[in-house]
């Protein structure tokens, strides 16, 4: 990936300092979008997102990088807005423009704030942090709960969106009507909480070299938690993720594949076993696919895609990034909303990094393409989170240095990381 360079000096300190601050806060971010500041159309993490472009305009800087690939998507995001400035849409233009420039800002942020700032080794250490942090609280609300005791989802001395409305609603569900309880941890809802998850659970899974205890005991959390979350998301990315590495693991080591897999059946078929599964069974599918509150919330609707086609301008362009009636996924809504444009742009950037990473960056990438054909994270909070972790590093590398180090196995890996960023 090429980089724009302006001679301006440098400064090692506000690089590093920045560099840690900005690798926490990406794995936080999904976690603060829940929260309000004193600027009421920004969320928490959109105004420390801000801060950071503060910071990058303000550095003093020898470069000017950019993720390239991503750049016909994020202009089109903009032209997208204009036009709905314009009046083309048949919604409000407020409505349709500022969530339309939302998306933008996330898009231009992750093109210019993520080379500047984000370094992959610090976030792989506080994504392990953080993410212990979730699923053992995830966990501790399950034991609570049983115990007569409800834990918030919410963080202190932060003033949440929804007012705290959440809380209220999960615990009377659970302790007036009797509902099966399904943690959250410091997420909204039980599928945010496996999609955060799934993240660190590929990164320690499918890293390079060996496994140590730390890894072993992640995976394993991580695994627990999406599953006794009982949400339909989580349960079977999670066991897409298990068979995908066990077909990766079979090819380097047969024995160690056939304990792992004597180890999964089991665990298969003790959930098989539980009451967790009959929930899942009867929640997922209730006797047939099409009659499970989980394919009908996501699925049902998923014709209205089509509402804007019967014109060119709505094949192209869509109807307009509004709320909708109805829920779309990820990226239906986005050919709903902003046209088959949007779709082929955005695939074609993901497609492009597909290409030119290593394996596990290549599942990341996999699993947020999933990810956007059931649920809706490529327009969201999540957006960030993911991309920051699958981009190509080669917008790391000075413009001399790019066709040698391409030449180099591994390039893009997560081990090659500090040696370009170096």
């Amino acid at each position: 990936m090429a980089t724009f360079n302006i001679d301006t000096g440098g400064s090692n300190n506000i690089n590093k300092h920045g560099n840690n601050l900005f690798s926490f806060f990406i794995v936080l971010y999904p976690i603060l979008n829940r929260y309000k500041t004193l600027i009421s159309f920004f969320t928490l993490s959109e105004t420390i997102l801000f801060l950071f472009w503060v910071i990058r305009l303000l550095q003093v800087s020898r470069r000017i990088k950019v993720i390239i690939p991503v750049i016909p998507f994020t202009i089109y995001l903009l032209i997208r807005a204009a036009m709905s400035y314009c009046g083309v849409d048949n919604y409000e233009i407020v409505d349709a423009v500022g969530s339309t420039l939302r998306v933008f800002y996330i898009y231009a942020s992750f093109m210019f704030l993520v080379p500047a700032f984000f370094n992959i080794d610090k976030a792989i250490m506080y994504l392990r942090i953080i993410s212990w942090i979730i699923g053992i609280y995830a966990i501790l609300q399950i034991i609570m709960a049983q115990n007569g005791i409800f834990l918030s989802s919410y963080l202190p001395f932060l003033a949440p969106y929804d007012g705290g409305e959440l809380d209220l609603v999960n615990s009377e569900k659970y302790f007036y009507y009797g509902f099966q309880f399904r943690p959250t941890s410091f997420l909204n809802e039980p599928a945010a909480l496996c999609v955060y998850l799934i993240l660190p659970m590929i990164v320690s899974l499918f890293k390079p070299g060996s496994k140590t205890r730390s890894d072993i005991f992640s995976v394993i959390l991580y695994s627990v938690v999406c599953i006794i979350s009982l949400s339909s998301t989580g349960i079977m990315m999670v066991t897409l993720i298990w068979i995908i590495y066990l077909i990766y693991y079979l090819r380097s080591n047969t024995i160690g594949a056939i304990v792992l897999s004597v180890a999964l059946l089991s665990a298969f078929i003790f959930f098989l076993n539980s009451d967790l599964y009959k929930y899942f069974l009867n929640r997922t599918f209730h006797g047939n696919i099409a009659n499970g509150l989980a394919y009908s919330t996501r699925f049902n609707s998923v014709n209205n895609m089509w509402e804007n086609s019967n014109s060119i301008k709505g094949i192209l362009f869509g109807g307009g990034l509004v709320g909708l009636n109805s829920y779309l996924p990820g990226l239906q809504r986005i050919y709903s909303c902003l046209g088959l444009i949007a779709v082929v742009l955005l695939l074609a950037f993901l497609i492009r990094e597909f290409i030119h990473v290593d394996i596990t960056k290549r599942l990341i990438i996999v699993i947020y393409i999933i990810l956007n054909i059931g649920t809706e994270i490529a327009l969201g909070c999540f957006a960030l989170y993911y991309m920051a972790f699958f981009v190509n590093s080669n917008f790391e590398v000075e413009d001399n240095d790019y066709k040698k180090l391409l030449k180099e196995p591994n390039m893009g890996s997560f081990n090659s990381m500090q040696k370009i960023s170096q």
